[in-house]
């Protein structure tokens, strides 16, 4: 695999004209390339996983799962406290 290093500038920061303590950050063109590819990768990887091919009612019960050990979480955390 071949890693190729680019110098092109991906975020251009500009000053506010009227705060110089103030920029706004603008994703350059190579930026936006860069985005796009990542949402591309990321997309393809949050589609391949196992959740996907639950059903409903099994997605329901994972759900519910999934609040019942994050309460449960928050409470232990609370006891440390």
């Amino acid at each position: 695999m071949k890693f190729l290093f680019s110098t092109e500038l991906l975020v251009v920061s500009e000053r506010n004209q009227r705060d110089a303590r103030q920029s706004l950050a603008n994703i350059a063109p190579a930026g936006a390339r860069l985005l796009s590819d990542a949402e591309s990768v990321m997309h393809d990887f949050f589609t391949t996983l196992p959740i996907n091919g639950l059903g409903e009612s099994e997605f329901a019960e994972f759900r519910r799962r999934l609040l019942d050990f994050k309460s449960t979480q928050a409470r232990n955390r609370q006891g440390r406290i």
